[in-house]
């Protein structure tokens, strides 16, 4: 499937399939999309499919990375885009413009330097490294559970 066959289209999932058409003589997609399934089935033919034709950019202009599937922030974020292109199609009237609203925050950090593409070029992929942790003192999580507890015992008193 590519960006040309509509995936944005209405369609309410709650609706039959239009009167005259012979379902039997549909591909499985076909069906799975007028029964309200997804219209991309993974997240890999999202981005090949919609995302990168979509969202094509001049590649100087942008941080990007041919290995994306590697960066595991840059897969959360597209698969939120995922979902959401998923949710929004089927909203007739709002569901493109809603979609947008999820996407471009997005796109900012995917694409911006600071992203999970930053240190990547053209010709290499770079993994960002990891965040550093200091080691949590022993006792840390039930400690702030009571303090926790403390505080909303507190705010019912105030009430």
């Amino acid at each position: 499937m590519t960006v040309l066959d509509n995936p944005m289209a209405d369609i309410d999932e709650e609706d039959d399939p239009p009167v005259g058409i012979n379902t039997e003589s549909l591909s499985e997609e076909a069906l799975a999309i007028i029964n309200g399934g997804p219209f991309y089935e993974t997240l890999e033919e999202f981005v090949r499919g919609f995302f990168s034709p979509m969202f094509a950019r001049q590649q100087s202009k942008i941080h990007w990375c041919r290995y994306w599937f590697l960066h595991e922030e840059a897969v959360m974020r597209l698969k939120a885009i995922w979902f959401a292109f998923e949710d929004c199609r089927r909203k007739p009237g709002v569901g493109q413009i809603e979609w947008l609203r999820h996407v471009e925050p997005q796109l900012g950090v995917l694409f911006g330097p600071d992203g999970p593409f930053g240190g990547c070029t053209h010709e290499r992929h770079i993994l960002p490294p990891a965040l550093a942790l200091a080691e949590t003192p022993d006792g840390w999580w039930a400690m702030a559970a009571e303090q926790q507890q403390k505080i909303r015992q507190d705010e019912k008193r105030w009430k």
